[in-house]
């Protein structure tokens, strides 16, 4: 599944453009004002023990997840995500400060 995520990225933007500061969202950059970046995954996870009787290796089920973050001033990020498979869900929020740092 990763593999095909890798193909599909590279045949979206060719491998000549692909920059990972800029295209990546997971990468902590300094964001503009009030700018708005998400994304939506989809992955196949075990169902966790609490909720199913039986744990099997082969029970799967969807988990899709939904992330943003948002520009403020001064280097600041507002993080959040939502997450579900269905039967359980998460929903985490927070800050991130960054700043460029140059050793040299």
């Amino acid at each position: 599944m990763f593999s095909l995520l890798i193909a599909f990225a590279f045949t979206q933007k060719g491998l000549a453009q692909l920059n990972v500061v800029e295209g990546s969202f997971a990468h902590p950059s300094i964001m503009e004002l009030n700018e708005y970046k998400h994304e939506f995954s989809f992955l196949l996870a075990k169902l966790p023990e609490d909720a199913v009787e039986s744990t099997s290796a082969w029970i799967y089920a969807p988990l899709f997840t939904y992330s943003a973050k948002y520009g403020l001033p001064a280097g600041f990020n507002l993080n959040g995500s939502f997450s579900t498979n269905i039967i359980t869900y998460q929903v985490r929020t927070g800050g991130l400060m960054c700043d460029l740092i140059s050793f040299g």
